[in-house]
């Protein structure tokens, strides 16, 4: 089918990875010639940073919570009734199955986007969430209703087969998620907030995500006071959540409060990465890991577990363009931070090499893949 609307549903407009996929995917369409598309939402923004191709259309559902949806999702496709229906981030796309189901507009297609693992994801960080834990049962009876399913890279797609939830055959695809490039390298030319980074008389490492155990920021902690027995290190990680005072405890155990900053949500996190020496993702679980890629467009060498789900493995790919190291191996993780560190020709090397990288995730490249996809469904 050739696709003359594009309707993406998405959780809100506020901020954040969420908001940052499409508005990315939304720019890769505009410049190959999409023209008429629409961004559904709850309620949250679109904040003042946010900018939208012009001719996008911004749809408010009015809703506060993504179950409540539905029959407003399902309103608007019988009035708009666009070719395709996009759900993403994945937390979105049950309640979306169902607005689609309920508008019986069988000329959308609905396509789920898979942005994580499911029941890893679920397994790690919220297995005493009743609403998570039922969403594998929920998706295993309402995804074969769906006219296609991507993922976010190959590992994901595995987790679902083994999991036994059902793929539209001949109708799934692995398609990275988009990143704008061009808008963090430009806000990764802004001054730092952190004095570490402002001032900076030792090595900096930096990690951005949320404090949550998914993120396996202990090891991470471990790690660095390995490095710190070599030479003097800082670590900044960027982000808040329900582990903070965990962390903040396992700092205090290893004696690493003057070396280890824990300053939340920052309002331009790029700008501090693209001044640090290394950036770290120490996760049990990735599907995609947009803050790898961020770091890499930055200009700054990456070093990375081998998570669950792949992310950090498809984009390095198996370590090519970063470090990969075993996702709960200390040892190894203080000797890449050290290589890195301690070798400029490594540096060099890997910085050359991520830019390159970087091109293959760009809005009008991923968008490519999405319409291409699109025609088989």
């Amino acid at each position: 089918m050739s696709q003359k609307s594009i309707a993406i549903f998405t959780w809100g407009l506020d901020g954040g990875a969420f908001t940052n996929l499409p508005v990315a995917l939304t720019k890769g369409f505009w410049n190959l010639g999409v023209r008429d598309l629409y961004v559904l939402y709850l309620s949250k923004g679109p904040t003042e940073d946010i900018t939208f191709p012009e001719g996008v259309k911004l749809v408010p559902l009015g809703v506060e919570r993504s179950m409540a949806s539905p029959i407003a999702l399902s309103r608007f496709l019988k009035t708009a009734k666009p070719d395709v229906l996009i759900a993403m981030p994945t937390i979105i796309c049950i309640p979306a199955i169902i607005g689609w189901l309920l508008a019986l507009e069988r000329q959308t297609k609905f396509v789920i986007y898979q942005g994580d693992t499911l029941t890893s994801d679920i397994a790690i960080d919220h297995k005493h969430n009743l609403r998570m834990q039922i969403m594998p049962w929920l998706a295993r009876i309402l995804y074969p209703t769906a006219n296609g399913l991507t993922t976010v890279s190959q590992g994901v797609l595995d987790i679902l087969k083994q999991d036994r939830i059902p793929i539209p055959r001949n109708r799934v695809a692995v398609i990275p998620n988009p990143v704008d490039i061009g808008n963090f390298v430009m806000h990764s030319q802004a001054e730092p907030e952190h004095p570490w980074l402002q001032h900076k008389d030792t090595p900096v490492i930096i990690s951005l995500g949320r404090l949550a155990k998914r993120k396996n920021y202990p090891l991470l902690l471990q790690a660095i006071a390995k490095v710190r027995n070599q030479f003097k290190v800082k670590l900044i990680i960027l982000g808040e959540g329900p582990e903070r005072k965990n962390l903040e405890e396992i700092i205090a155990k290893l004696s690493l409060q003057e070396d280890v900053s824990l300053p939340g949500h920052v309002a331009n996190p790029w700008s501090h990465i693209a001044k640090a020496d290394v950036f770290v993702m120490s996760s049990l679980d990735e599907a995609f890991c947009l803050a790898l890629v961020e770091a890499m467009a930055c200009g700054v060498p990456v070093i990375s577990t081998d998570a669950i789900g792949g992310g950090p493995r498809s984009i390095l790919e198996d370590g090519k363009y970063g470090n990969l190291v075993p996702r709960d191996d200390v040892q190894a993780l203080e000797s890449a931070i050290h290589k890195v560190l301690t070798s400029e020709s490594w540096r060099s090397h890997l910085i050359d090499v991520s830019k390159q990288r970087c091109q293959a995730f760009e809005p009008e490249a991923i968008a490519k893949q999405w319409l291409s996809f699109l025609q088989q469904v």
